[in-house]
């Protein structure tokens, strides 16, 4: 129905205005080897974009291999969810497209 269709429509658009007035801190690209040792197995990392108006393009779970992380995503290349073969730091370095990324850690209950 379209007064449904309606009432979704408006609480996205409240929803995107509201998210567009709060800033997130990123770790830039160039800082991701410093701080990856304090990553652990489970945390949420949002790669954020070069591109002007996008802001994250790519998300994955990290997974420790050898005490280094790494990322269990969708792969866009290879079309199915893995485990990256590089660290993070090294794969957001091989990305044209990733300027740093977002670590989100959940809080165990």
């Amino acid at each position: 129905p379209l007064m449904a269709d309606k009432m979704v429509s408006d609480m996205i658009i409240n929803t995107e205005k509201q998210l567009s007035s709060v800033s997130f801190d990123y770790i830039p690209s160039h800082k991701i080897l410093d701080m990856m040792y304090r990553l652990k197995t489970g945390d949420l990392v949002a790669f954020t974009s070069r591109k002007n108006g996008l802001d994250i393009h790519h998300v994955g779970w990290i997974i420790l291999i050898n005490d280094q992380p790494h990322i269990l995503h969708a792969s866009q290349s290879g079309k199915v969810v893995e485990v990256s073969n590089k660290n993070i730091y090294n794969f957001v370095k091989s990305s044209l497209q990733t300027d740093g990324i977002m670590v989100f850690r959940f809080k165990s209950r």
